[in-house]
């Protein structure tokens, strides 16, 4: 997110846990929301933006089962991480089409837990395209990592 292009989008981050997209988003003046489940998510937030002296970014606790309207859409959805038990893969793509404008790039940056399968069939039965699948840099050099950033686009 450092170099990617956001100018004129609106971005939402899901799952956001303790900020770190959304952070490095804020810091580019993007316009990011950033939302996840957990209640303490949005103090976790907010400390990681007072430390790093940004501004404020707006937070919504929701869970991806939720149909809030008021969330509105998106032009960029980005979440890392965030396909860690089997049913999250359905219940994150149906969240992601619920908040995607018609024209809309979702990254997501996955581990390799083995859920991300159903994840992009997901994606595509919903209308969207995997643009690109890049491998994400060994972590520490370890060459058994299998981190995949996925990329989807309608």
């Amino acid at each position: 997110m450092e170099t990617f292009d956001i100018k004129g989008k609106r971005i939402l981050e899901v799952g956001c846990g303790v900020g770190l997209t959304s952070l490095m988003l804020n810091s580019r003046i993007a316009d990011i929301t950033a939302t996840d489940h957990h209640p303490e998510a949005e103090a976790y937030l907010q400390l990681n933006v007072d430390l790093n002296e940004g501004r404020t970014i707006p937070f919504v606790r929701t869970g991806w089962e939720q149909k809030d309207a008021s969330l509105g859409e998106y032009d960029l959805i980005v979440g890392s991480d965030v396909l860690y038990q089997p049913n999250h893969a359905l219940l994150l793509s149906s969240f992601v089409n619920r908040h995607a404008k018609e024209k809309c790039e979702v990254i997501i940056v996955d581990p390799g837990r083995g859920n991300a399968a159903k994840f992009s069939n997901a994606m595509l039965a919903s209308g969207f395209m995997q643009s690109k699948l890049d491998a994400v840099a060994s972590v520490q050099g370890s060459s058994s990592y299998k981190g995949r950033i996925r990329r989807f686009e309608r």
